[in-house]
């Protein structure tokens, strides 16, 4: 997929099953992303659910919208920490379907020296077990000192270093503050036009609702994801809804031809 800068952000919606999958698409989500939201900000599915929703979204574009048939999927793998990084306390990675992106959070890496090899090593041996290669995004916790990450501008450093495809900004803990609460506007637009200047996307996630739109806009993203807001009744935890979907797009499209 083609992102141009000063376009309409694309929206992306985050899906915890396969039953999800055609919500998602009636809704006309742009990007469609795998997290299993029990298991925190970045929870990941079980692998059997992931390639069940891979298969779900072939079949979903070629019935329920066949006009796209190049809908980017992604997935969340959790968080670094989970994966162990000491060698004899490492985690079996199990071999997922083609992705076009994945992502791993960095709670509980702030204090470590070293998480940039940690996370470079992981990103290697994750990458070395798939049969497709999958683009990496680079996750910012803007409430990175709740969560003990590493601060947004190391983020920023490693991304550029390490040539990423997308800067994910999102929050950690999810108790109802959202991605504003914790960074300024004013910074993320610096931020925001810091990291497109290397030719890197950038995402904004966390607990996003409509009344944000006005905000996302000024900003720029590439992408604007959401997972709560594109819900019954805006809550993360409830069915994603389709009207919920359209809804959020038509006033982000609204929002941009607006400004």
């Amino acid at each position: 997929m083609t992102f141009q800068k000063s376009s309409v952000p694309k929206l992306l919606v985050s899906v915890r099953s396969a039953n999800e999958v055609p919500h998602a698409l009636i809704g006309k989500a742009d990007i469609i992303d795998i997290k299993e939201t029990s298991r925190g900000s970045l929870g990941m599915a079980d692998p059997e659910e992931i390639h069940k929703i891979r298969n779900e979204l072939k079949a979903g574009i070629s019935t329920i919208d066949n006009s796209s048939s190049d809908i980017p999927l992604s997935a969340a793998l959790g968080e670094l920490s989970d994966w162990g990084t000491e060698s004899s306390k490492q985690k079996q990675i199990p071999k997922l379907p083609e992705l076009s992106f994945v992502k791993v959070g960095l709670a509980g890496m702030g204090n470590k020296s070293d998480w940039q090899r940690r996370l470079t090593d992981f990103q290697k041996r994750f990458s070395d077990h798939q049969q497709s290669p999958s683009n990496w995004v680079s996750v910012i916790y803007a409430d990175w000192f709740r969560c003990n990450a590493p601060q947004p501008e190391e983020v920023i450093a490693f991304a550029i270093n390490s040539k990423a495809s997308v800067v994910l900004y999102d929050t950690s803990i999810k108790d109802g503050k959202s991605l504003f609460d914790h960074i300024s506007t004013e910074q993320l637009k610096a931020d925001v036009k810091k990291i497109q200047s290397f030719g890197i996307k950038v995402a904004l996630a966390g607990s996003l609702q409509a009344e944000s739109i006005s905000k996302l806009i000024t900003i720029q993203p590439d992408i604007v994801a959401i997972r709560g807001a594109a819900c019954e009744k805006g809550n993360r935890t409830n069915s994603i809804s389709a009207n919920a979907i359209s809804e959020f797009k038509q006033k982000m499209l609204d929002e941009f031809h607006a400004s």
